[in-house]
């Protein structure tokens, strides 16, 4: 049984009807074996049917503002014309 696929984390042959993780393009997963985080999100301009925009992680979501430099958004009370 040489050369044939097995799990990362818990050694198995996979099977032929066996729910496979694939990650960072060179390692294989049973899917029970691993636990899936969800870490990007598909952005779509609204409306809801609108243009692909690209993708964004958690992190993104999270710190996005701390990208900016003061003077590039609008301060809390700041009032705009």
């Amino acid at each position: 049984m040489e050369g044939m696929k097995k799990c990362g984390s818990c050694g198995e042959i996979f099977k032929e009807f066996d729910n496979i993780v694939f990650v960072n393009e060179q390692d294989y997963f049973h899917e029970s074996c691993v636990v899936l985080v969800p870490v990007e999100y598909a952005v779509f301009a609204k409306p809801k049917d609108g243009d692909f925009l690209g993708t964004s992680s958690a992190d993104d979501l999270e710190v996005a503002l701390l990208m900016f430099d003061e003077g590039e958004y609008i301060e809390e009370g700041e009032v705009t014309e």
